[in-house]
């Protein structure tokens, strides 16, 4: 039988972080796999929404994808930051400069997806419930497009293990 360390909170925390860091996580891989990509490679299922969490990342900065008639957001922030965004993908210098402009002062104003793509050594499971989190609701939720399963379970585990880190 085990036995309980003295601290009760200190027992459940360590049964916890098991759970999240063990086989919580590969359920969860397992699920972004079969629910999400459908058979698809993971790097395919990051070109195909590069456009969508691009902007995540940069909800300010125009890209070369974006219509003449596309407002870029006033927020500076996302669902995605940029180290998440640069695990996902790699970035080459701007071959289409017509693509790529900036300002006076050197900020960017409109950039360039071309030079961006998919890094085709990831794998689903290089993703944290945060990043998995992040790109479930930017490629579906905000997009108002139905998925397997209830998403808030993602937040509760997300938050719960947030809770405990703190």
């Amino acid at each position: 039988m085990e036995s309980l360390p003295p601290n009760k909170e200190c027992w459940y925390y360590v049964k916890l972080l098991t759970f999240i860091l063990g086989i919580g996580m590969e359920v969860l891989h397992n699920y972004f796999e079969q629910k999400i990509l459908l058979a698809m490679e993971f790097y395919v299922f990051l070109d195909s929404y590069k456009h969508c969490l691009f902007h995540e990342c940069y909800p300010a900065v125009r890209c070369c994808k974006c219509s003449k008639d596309c407002v870029v957001s006033n927020s500076n922030t996302g669902y995605l930051t940029k180290s998440q965004f640069r695990l996902l993908y790699d970035s080459v210098p701007p071959t289409e400069m017509d693509h790529y402009k900036t300002e006076k002062n050197n900020k960017i104003i409109q950039e360039c997806l071309c030079r961006i793509d998919a890094k085709r050594s990831n794998e689903v499971d290089c993703m944290d419930i945060t990043l998995m989190l992040a790109i479930i609701e930017s490629c579906f939720l905000k997009k108002n497009k139905t998925i397997h399963g209830d998403p808030s379970h993602l937040k509760t585990i997300r938050n719960t293990r947030n809770f405990w880190h703190m």
